[in-house]
């Protein structure tokens, strides 16, 4: 039987992105506070559409590329969007890393030039915001602008009953990430519940169920510091639009208005009767801002 292909479930589904294979360098930690250079393999998932001037989606904690199903159409209408899978989330490997803000920007440098990007505009959701600034301040030359949606980490108290998430030991992770806790997240996380359905739970859910993956997700919360992040902001000028939601529950807004002070060059959205997960719950307002931020002259 014939059956029309729903583009909005591409995302998720292995078969249809592209991997990169990539390489750098990081540090290691020895004993007796000695460092030694880690030379990495590894290989990133990602899925790309459209023609023009590159736009990197960085997903936040705890997600993949599926989170932009609802942006990717809009978006490259006028761009060639790349949506990637970062380290330890989605298809993409789980080198043996502390999975540091430090090190998903050294491997941002590498997986630009494998996919022939030169220079791009970036937009990242909550954690990845961090990632997208760092790389931004330290390779000014590559990013034109950057979108960020609801920065700052993911917290334990971000959502009830998470705690086991971020905790010392991550074996627990996996039963929260079971479809009861996952409806409730996604619950709290929308102000339209309406929009919630299976699929997205299950989507969710399918993020956990390998154990490598576990463990990189839970370091990846753990060990994010964006302190030093925020302090080189100050001296970015590249221009910066930053969307929150007026009634997101989720995201700290001290965190979100810690971004917000230090911006030189910054422009703001802030959507009404909107969750956490603003490019999911209003994708028409949020991608139209978009568009017509990185259109600024």
């Amino acid at each position: 039987m014939i059956e029309h292909i729903n583009n909005r479930r591409f995302a998720n589904r292995a078969t249809l992105g592209k991997y990169a294979d990539i390489e750098f360098d990081t540090y290691m930690e020895l004993s007796g506070g000695k460092e030694d250079v880690l030379h990495v393999a590894t290989r990133i998932h990602y899925f790309e559409k459209g023609e023009g001037k590159p736009i990197v989606l960085l997903h936040g904690a705890l997600q993949n590329i599926y989170t932009w199903r609802n942006n990717i159409g809009d978006l490259a209408s006028e761009h060639r969007v790349i949506a990637a899978d970062l380290m330890g989330y989605g298809f993409s490997d789980c080198p043996d890393l502390t999975y540091s803000i430090e090190e998903y920007t050294l491997a941002m440098g590498p997986f630009l030039d494998v996919i022939g990007a030169e220079h791009c505009d970036m937009i990242a959701f909550g954690q990845a915001c961090a990632y997208a600034a760092d790389f931004a301040c330290f390779n000014k030359e590559r990013v034109d602008k950057i979108v960020m949606i609801n920065p700052g980490p993911f917290t334990a108290t971000s959502f009830p009953g998470a705690k086991g998430i971020v905790g010392s030991f991550g074996g627990t992770i996996n039963k929260y990430m079971k479809a009861p806790f996952m409806q409730k997240a996604l619950e709290d996380s929308y102000f339209d519940r309406t929009l919630i359905n299976q699929e997205m739970v299950d989507e969710y859910c399918h993020n956990f169920d390998d154990p490598e993956h576990r463990q990189t997700m839970r370091l990846s919360i753990a060990n994010f510091d964006d302190s030093s992040v925020i302090t080189k902001l100050e001296m970015l000028e590249k221009p910066i639009l930053l969307i929150s939601s007026k009634d997101d529950t989720i995201a700290n807004q001290d965190d979100v208005e810690s971004y917000r002070g230090v911006l030189r060059n910054g422009f703001g959205l802030e959507l009404r009767n909107c969750g956490y997960f603003a490019h999911e719950e209003k994708p028409e307002k949020v991608d139209a801002a978009i568009l017509e931020f990185l259109e600024k002259k």
